[in-house]
């Protein structure tokens, strides 16, 4: 998949997170073939009952335009089922609040491979033109109907840099990092927003940074192939985001030991298959790593010793994560693994012992529950609407629980993995388990139920 050459030089607490979790990704639904949460297209009216997979499409371009008028699209598509067959990107300009169709502009062409394909290409537009809706559309071959293309589609709105309060300082061409009022001792205060720019290959010019007192995004740099310069950063007070650079060879910030939250989004450099890229880090309360299209493995977080929040969501292309930690890293407040294609390995330690919440929904892939061996307390675990996940091998030390909800998931077949679980001491469902014995649930019920059991017990002639 990776021999694509680079073709251009450049807990309630944790219950309540959920919501704010789930629309994390800057890129919005862009693994789907619609713009939301990827799904299952239903094609052909002869098999209507056919689910057909469509592509996973993901746009890596930022929403400014670059003061010179550029627009930068950079898009991957990735065949799941029908092989790929083209491209199209149309531009619909408008100047002021008028539509201007004479500055509207159309791109296509064939993926030379009918596996993988790369979008790319750069507009530039006219001064007059203040915003620039995009959509970019990917058309696949459906094997169940003679209409053999359907299309996808991902809309993007341009606009020009827009600051929107007094402690943001938004980059928009290399010179402005050379002015930036960073103190003799190393510190930025406020938003440091590095987005979009063109002509951007590398920090150098934040060699003396060593603290941001405000949130530090590195984001859809075009040029960018180094974060040399880096090398002092240790703190970031909010949030550090890097995503969506999508040339970027040198991937490590060596000596970061703190942040708030830590986000790696989408592409991080296309075909880099495993990245290193915060190895000293400490601390930090959120690790996110969302849509993430193009890298296989994320590795080298062994100095953690805290962390409240991990989340896996949406990611096309990750296979592991692994996260080994040192000695204090015994606990998660909440644990999010959805959406994901191909996540198999999770790695979070001997050490960890205890999740709060653990929410695995809607992977499209065997989720990796054997990275949960060591964890011997949970306090409520879902796991709703996984594909290929037959037993719940890998939560066998977990021997209490307060809610527990299990849902939708088509292939489970068996509780194998929780036959040492003695306690569910508020809520437990089962629902739309459709090839899980009912009896298995029922005598899991009366076990951790006690006298409390009520649904699946009951009416079942069960041995």
């Amino acid at each position: 998949m990776f021999a694509m050459p680079k073709t251009c030089s450049r807990a309630t607490r944790a219950l309540l997170l959920f919501s704010i979790l789930s629309g994390l990704s800057s890129c919005g639904g862009c693994l789907g073939g619609d713009g939301g949460p990827l799904r299952d297209a239903v094609l052909g009216e002869d098999v209507p009952e056919k689910r057909y997979k469509s592509p996973v499409v993901h746009v890596a371009s930022s929403k400014w335009i670059g003061p010179n008028g550029e627009l930068d699209i950079f898009g991957v598509a990735l065949r799941r089922e029908g092989p790929l067959v083209r491209w199209e990107v149309a531009f619909e300009a408008t100047c002021g609040e008028e539509r201007c169709e004479e500055h509207d502009a159309h791109y296509e062409d064939e993926f030379s491979d009918t596996d993988e394909g790369i979008i790319e290409l750069e507009h530039v537009i006219s001064p007059e033109v203040t915003e620039m809706e995009v959509d970019v559309s990917v058309y696949y071959v459906a094997t169940n109907t003679e209409n053999p293309v359907q299309r996808s589609g991902h809309g993007l709105r341009f606009t020009p840099h827009n600051r929107i309060n007094d402690w943001q300082t938004i980059i928009e061409k290399p010179e402005d990092l050379e002015t930036l009022p960073i103190s003799e001792d190393g510190v930025f205060d406020g938003d440091l927003l590095i987005v979009g720019v063109h002509g951007l290959e590398d920090l150098s010019a934040l060699s003396a940074l060593r603290e941001v007192h405000g949130r530090l995004q590195i984001q859809s740099n075009p040029d960018l192939v180094s974060l040399r310069g880096l090398e002092q950063l240790e703190r970031v007070e909010g949030a550090l985001s890097v995503g969506d650079n999508w040339v970027l060879e040198e991937h490590e910030i060596p000596n970061l030991r703190e942040a708030v939250r830590v986000t790696f989004i989408g592409i991080n450099g296309y075909g880099k298959e495993t990245l290193r890229p915060v190895p000293s880090l400490q601390k930090a309360d959120f690790l996110d790593f969302s849509g993430v299209v193009g890298n296989k493995t994320y590795a080298g977080f062994d100095a953690l010793e805290s962390l409240e929040t991990l989340t896996i969501m949406r990611s096309a292309t990750l296979e592991q994560l692994i996260i080994n930690g040192n000695a204090n890293l015994t606990h998660l407040e909440f644990l999010a693994i959805q959406e994901n294609h191909a996540i198999d390995k999770l790695t979070l330690g001997s050490q960890l012992r205890s999740i709060d919440s653990l929410d695995v929904r809607s992977n499209f892939a065997k989720p990796p529950l054997q990275g949960l061996s060591t964890v011997e307390w949970m306090q409520n675990m879902t796991i709703e609407n996984n594909h290929g996940l037959e037993t719940l091998e890998g939560l066998s030390r977990v021997r209490q629980l307060e809610r527990l909800n299990v849902r939708n998931n088509e292939d489970l077949v068996s509780l194998r993995g929780l036959h040492n679980l003695e306690i569910v001491s508020s809520h437990f469902e089962f629902v739309g388990n459709d090839n899980l014995p009912h009896c298995e649930v029922a005598k899991l019920e009366i076990r951790t139920r006690g006298d409390d059991a009520r649904h699946w017990s009951k009416g079942l002639d069960c041995p």
